[in-house]
């Protein structure tokens, strides 16, 4: 199997608590109201790590939705659907403006 170059990259855990932070200060929430999944490409290799956080997880793809299942059996429910939707609906146009950056690196790409 021919490998490409190990790619270096921005601390995932650290991006995760920063982006964390600002949905805190949005939803004005408290931090046990968020789990941090750090999620790889199944092409990946992940070495052997110790995270000393209960509330970050480290996996490859195919483990995401086992996981949640498993965090959603154990961990008791804190929103009602109403706070859900709330919570949608705050959240719901910064999604739009994060696809359309998206999509913008993607065409500065195709022109490079």
């Amino acid at each position: 199997m021919k490998r490409g170059p190990k790619q270096q990259f921005y601390n995932p855990i650290w991006q995760n608590e920063s982006r964390i932070s600002s949905l805190k200060r949005q939803l004005a929430l408290e931090a046990d109201a968020f789990k941090s999944y750090v999620v790889f490409s199944d092409r990946c290799t992940l070495k052997k790590m110790y995270v000393q956080s209960g509330h970050v997880k480290v996996m490859n793809r195919h483990l995401i939705v086992r996981e949640i299942i498993k965090d959603m059996a154990e961990l008791p429910d804190i929103f009602t659907p109403l706070e859900i939707k709330q919570i949608y609906s705050e959240l719901a146009p910064y999604t739009l403006t994060a696809a359309a950056i998206g999509q913008a690196r993607i065409e500065t790409v195709r022109w490079e």
